[in-house]
């Protein structure tokens, strides 16, 4: 009998804003995503800082696969 290791698929990725911590959400719909990389915040965008997200794994939501 062969099986296989069951492997994680992230669902939805939650990033953390390195300048002003805001947290954001992407929802995946398939096994390949573009990883969010700037930060969408008000307070990033009125102070015109380009904050970079951090891919946050913990918070991250991963089903079987």
């Amino acid at each position: 009998m062969r099986a296989s290791d069951v492997k994680p698929q992230m669902e939805v990725a939650v990033y953390v804003c390195d300048m002003c911590g805001f947290e954001v959400y992407q929802v995946i719909g398939q096994k390949q995503f573009n990883p969010l990389v700037e930060c969408p915040s008000e307070k990033c965008v009125q102070n015109k800082i380009k904050g970079q997200l951090v891919m946050n794994i913990r918070s991250s939501k991963f089903i079987s696969f």
